[in-house]
């Protein structure tokens, strides 16, 4: 069998670079709810990561379940342009009040 793909060249071409987690560190506690109702608790989260960034692999129907079971959880309408952080801190308000 012949070598196709050439891990080494390839990966030392490439370099992963991870978006601020400022406010996700801020906000763990509000950030693990969130990323839990969205069924993702082992989710990689950065300050900029969406809904739409844990739905976007499945198809609309079993996402459109996926947002209506966490909107029952966080007991808050969801957006699927909503970024995680803002998810967070609204449920952190909704706590505070």
């Amino acid at each position: 069998m012949s070598d196709r793909f050439d891990f080494d060249e390839t990966m030392s071409k490439k370099k992963i670079v991870l978006s601020k987690q400022d406010n996700i560190k801020r906000l763990e506690i509000q950030v693990d709810e969130v990323i839990r109702a969205l069924g993702h608790p082992e989710a990689l989260v950065t300050d900029e990561s969406t809904v739409y960034d844990f739905l976007s692999f499945i198809d609309k129907e079993e996402a459109n379940k996926e947002l209506d079971r966490a909107e029952e959880i966080l007991g808050m309408a969801i957006d699927e342009d909503d970024t995680i952080v803002l998810l967070a801190k609204k449920l952190l308000e909704m706590k505070e009040d």
